[in-house]
C-alpha cells in the first residue's frame, strides 16, 4: 500500500509568506542542477528577490502537509517602479 494515501497536494497562489520556502527550494534546485557556479547572492537576499516577484507577479505552489514542494511565477508588472 502506498505511502501517500491520506497527503493532500494543493494548488494555490502564492502570498508574501511563501517567500523563504520558496527561495530554500529555489536554491536547492539550484545547487543541484548547476553547483559549479558560485552562489552571487545570500539566503536574505534570496528571500528578498522572491517577495518582490511574489508581490508583483502571479505565483502557484503546489504544497503538502504544509510544505512547497514546487512553485512557479509568471511574469507581472513591478508596481513599485510604476
Amino acid at each position: 500500500m502506498s505511502q501517500d494515501v491520506g497527503r493532500r497536494r494543493v494548488f494555490r497562489r502564492l502570498g508574501s509568506a511563501d517567500a523563504p520556502a520558496v527561495a530554500r527550494l529555489a536554491r536547492a534546485a539550484r545547487q543541484a542542477a548547476i553547483a559549479f557556479l558560485p552562489d552571487l547572492h545570500t539566503p536574505a537576499e534570496d528571500v528578498a528577490f522572491y517577495e518582490r516577484q511574489i508581490s508583483c507577479g502571479i505565483g502557484l505552489c503546489v504544497e503538502e502537509s504544509g510544505e512547497v514542494l514546487g512553485f512557479a511565477l509568471g511574469q507581472g508588472q513591478d508596481r513599485k517602479s510604476t
